[in-house]
């Protein structure tokens, strides 16, 4: 599937890991966000003439989905009290948008590396794309989700189910999503996630009665996204 802009499509490279530490993830994309930055933001496919073989994909546009192992991480709008003392995760900052949240494995963790300016996206445009691609992802199992504009997210009634945080730098959009296929929520009790509460205020596949491997999650996020 691709996403059209005028008569344009986008090549993305899509890239599916396990367990990744924060740290590591995060200044890999960090370098490939600066890669694409350096692009003229007209040329497609992320290739440039002149280029050796095998060298292109280093500045290709770039979707990940990998776990990461438990650990708490801060956007730019966390507060010092969101880290309660029930928490016993490791805290690390992040440049993303959003506020605090928790991660461990049973959640797909979905990172951008995209270039906005080529498919002439604001950041608000890209986020409903994003809002509306986990929605259609969920519905796949007849979990009825909703994305809210103002609580930035994904949500099954009033329970978070998935929380968004991005970055806009030079035009690319970097950061992403977290979803809630199978992890253990208990672990929320030791932060105010989101800026709203604890476990009381966020939900799982698995709490909503749908197990499903990481695998089958995978593949039916790569078959409703609508940037490759």
């Amino acid at each position: 599937m691709a996403l059209m802009i005028g008569s344009r499509a986008f090549c993305v490279e899509w890239k599916v890991s396990e367990r990744v530490g924060y740290r590591e993830a995060t200044c890999a994309m960090q370098q490939r966000v600066e890669h694409l930055a350096c692009q003229k933001p007209e040329k497609e496919h992320g290739k440039e003439p002149g280029k050796e073989p095998g060298k292109e994909s280093e500045k290709t546009e770039l979707i990940w989905l990998l776990e990461h192992p438990p650990l708490v991480s801060l956007g730019r709008l966390s507060k010092p009290d969101d880290i309660l003392p029930e928490n016993n995760l490791p805290v690390v900052h992040t440049s993303r948008g959003g506020q605090t949240t928790c991660h461990a494995p049973g959640q797909e963790i979905v990172y951008f590396a995209l270039d906005l300016r080529k498919r002439s996206l604001h950041i608000r445009a890209f986020v409903e794309h994003v809002g509306a691609w986990i929605c259609e992802t969920l519905a796949c199992w007849e979990i009825a989700a909703h994305a809210d504009r103002k609580a930035v997210g994904v949500w099954v009634g009033e329970k978070k189910i998935a929380a968004m945080g991005f970055r806009v730098s030079r035009g690319i959009v970097s950061h992403g999503i977290a979803l809630n296929r199978a992890m253990d929520l208990s672990l929320y009790r030791g932060i105010v996630a989101c800026g709203l509460g604890g476990e009381e205020v966020v939900t799982s596949m698995e709490r909503e009665g749908v197990k499903v491997s990481r695998e089958e999650l995978g593949r039916r996020l790569k078959e409703c996204c609508p940037f490759l």
